[in-house]
């Protein structure tokens, strides 16, 4: 929804100087509501539709649309399904930060798999602040240690979100 919020900005400031442009962005705004409207509807089905795959794809194209330069680092650790999906509301948790908190022209994630702990680490260099965690963070702090893992924010050259997680083993 944020990309459909920015994309509709871009589109109404375009829309007198480069209709051509305008158009295709106006078609990006219906594909994204779309995927929103079919998101919503398989949550509220008690679905499992988040997944780290899934919000690295939204975060580049929410981030590109915020003019937000993303790189990602490392490989997808293997993760339990609930581990994987705590992890892909890290990242829409950091993306929305990012973009409404923020004046970041770039950020980073980046996986890291060890033997005993799996990390995931969001940071922008933008020149945001956490003087306290809202609802957001504070409820993705209680899933992440609710699986036995531990948060770390950092607010020192943009925010940095660390999430650290057991290895789940077979």
């Amino acid at each position: 929804l944020t990309m459909v919020a920015l994309k509709s900005d871009l589109a109404n400031r375009l829309i007198d100087s480069d209709p051509e442009q305008t158009r295709v962005q106006i078609q990006e705004i219906q594909q994204g509501a779309r995927r929103a409207l079919s998101d919503v509807r398989v949550a509220l089905s008690g679905m499992t539709a988040v997944s780290i795959i899934t919000e690295l794809e939204n975060a580049r194209k929410a981030l590109t649309a915020a003019g937000v330069e993303l790189s990602i680092a490392g490989e997808i650790p293997e993760l339990s399904l609930e581990q994987d999906k705590v992890c892909g509301l890290m990242i829409r948790e950091a993306v929305t930060n990012i973009i409404r908190h923020t004046e970041a022209s770039a950020a980073h994630i980046e996986f890291r798999a060890g033997d005993s702990q799996s990390q995931v680490t969001i940071s922008d260099n933008g020149g945001g602040k956490v003087d306290t965690e809202g609802r957001g963070l504070n409820g993705l702090r209680l899933r992440i240690e609710s699986l036995g893992g531990s948060v770390l924010i950092n607010d020192q050259d943009g925010v940095t979100l660390c999430a650290s997680l057991p290895v789940v083993t077979a």
